[in-house]
């Protein structure tokens, strides 16, 4: 039977065997006990390998290379999710604002006529809703709350119900908005893009390319919550292209626009610029670090793995 499992000391050994110089060999195994082999070194080799053979160690590779990638990885994540929970506020508080201005009675989240004639997903939507009232009355933390609204209102007013929903339902409940509000929505986002680019003066964001945004970013809060890779991270679809935006950062109209950095500047359309700025702000500072911590190649592969341009004296 194969065996799967390997301890720590065989870890050690194999990297050893690929011709990766590890200086503390106890420093490394506390690392590889506590972040997992397929964090640190799985997740990282593509970087450091030898190009005929992958299972091989560039020379003067060593551990501390692939920690240090890690920590990157790691903290890359932090300031994204931290950007991305911000940028989920603003999106709930819009959408549910211009949904119950054109629907204000009672319960209208829970009437298919409310929405646009995708009845399978709108049927989803107000299914998992339903399910999302029944499960927050009975949560220790909540139910006092969704009993004094059904007491006030006789229903759960959707601007509170939405801050429960997930991320995931929030892009459902956008692409089911009847067509003008979801150009509404998307107009005020544009004030965001604006703001942060003042060059986008005049331009509106359409829901289809508001929509490809909002999946894109649903994809990488995934990718950080749940702590899984981020380095060589591709999108299912791309974003759509949105003229200033992508012009301002020289990314071409046929570029494929599904890499970690086009999401990073397509945080625009969500953030204030000063939060914009903290985001922006952090990543800088952790490239600047890992610039200094890898060697030129493996460097500039992770830059471009994901998407970030490459300043011509790098």
């Amino acid at each position: 039977m194969k065996k799967y499992f390997k301890t720590i000391d065989e870890q050690i050994e194999i990297l050893k065997n690929r011709g990766l110089h590890i200086e503390d060999e106890n420093h490394a195994k506390e690392i590889l006990l506590h972040y997992n082999y397929y964090k640190i070194v799985n997740g990282t080799n593509m970087f450091f390998n030898q190009e005929k053979d992958p299972y091989k160690f560039r020379d003067g590779i060593t551990f501390k290379d692939l920690e240090a990638l890690h920590e990157f990885d790691k903290e890359v994540k932090k300031l994204l999710l931290n950007a991305v929970l911000d940028a989920e506020r603003h999106i709930r508080s819009v959408i549910s604002y211009v949904f119950m201005m054109h629907h204000p009675e009672g319960d209208s989240y829970l009437n298919s006529k409310n929405f646009n004639d995708d009845k399978s997903l709108v049927d989803a939507n107000i299914y998992s809703l339903e399910g999302t009232i029944r499960n927050f009355e009975q949560e220790m933390n909540y139910k006092k709350s969704m009993s004094y609204y059904k007491d006030k209102y006789s229903h759960v007013p959707f601007w509170f119900l939405i801050n429960f929903v997930s991320f995931g339902r929030l892009v459902n409940i956008y692409q089911t908005l009847k067509e003008k509000e979801a150009y509404e929505v998307a107009n005020e986002f544009t004030k965001f893009l604006v703001n942060n680019l003042p060059e986008a003066e005049g331009y509106y964001l359409t829901p289809k390319q508001f929509e490809s945004v909002i999946e894109n970013v649903k994809e990488i809060r995934n990718i950080c919550a749940h702590d899984n890779l981020i380095l060589d991270y591709k999108c299912e679809r791309g974003i759509q292209n949105i003229a200033p935006l992508h012009k301002a950062f020289d990314v071409g109209l046929n570029h494929k626009k599904d890499d970690v950095f086009n999401v990073i500047i397509a945080m625009q359309i969500f953030l204030y610029k000063e939060e914009y700025s903290q985001l922006e702000q952090g990543l800088k500072e952790r490239i600047g670090i890992l610039k200094k911590e890898l060697d030129d190649q493996a460097f500039k592969k992770v830059m471009t793995h994901m998407g970030f341009p490459l300043k011509e004296n790098e």
